[in-house]
């Protein structure tokens, strides 16, 4: 497949730029951070519950990195492959552990996720670095005026 074909498959845009399908269908991703930027999200991102399954999996002042919504329509977007995910946000030493919450249902007809049982427990196979030197140390940065926050309000 050459990167044209790529592109017009995962872009929501022709080469007119008009949308490729409905724009209800046309999202990909929304956010980085909607835990610090929308109160629904932030409520539900701090739940007791939640904060009980972190500190069930050892965590340590668990701090909240990432939260998006990840829509996933047909014919946008990328395919996402198989990695860890500190591959993406790393830390040291590494201790990334990602929460999932499917809105819709999800099978495997549709996409759903797969995990491979165990491989948290095994080392980092791959970084994503940013310009090839990115630590300040993680593929998704937080300004001053943004700064991370735990479970706690």
């Amino acid at each position: 497949m050459v990167v044209d074909e790529i592109l017009s498959f995962a872009a929501p845009l022709d080469e007119n730029g008009q949308l490729r399908q409905a724009k209800e269908h046309s999202l990909n991703k929304m956010g980085h951070a909607m835990h610090d930027l929308d109160p629904v999200f932030d409520e539900f991102s701090r739940t007791r519950k939640l904060a009980a399954a972190a500190n069930c999996l050892g965590l340590e002042d668990p701090a909240i990195i990432q939260s998006m919504y990840i829509f996933k329509p047909p014919r946008i977007g990328g395919e996402v492959v198989c990695h860890q995910d500190s591959t993406y946000i790393y830390t040291e030493p590494e201790s990334c552990i990602g929460f999932w919450f499917a809105l819709e249902d999800a099978t495997t007809e549709n996409g759903c996720m797969y995990f491979i049982p165990g491989t948290h427990k095994q080392p980092l196979k791959q970084r994503n670095y940013r310009k090839c030197h990115y630590p300040a140390e993680n593929w998704l940065q937080r300004s001053d005026d943004l700064p991370l926050r735990g479970f706690d309000s």
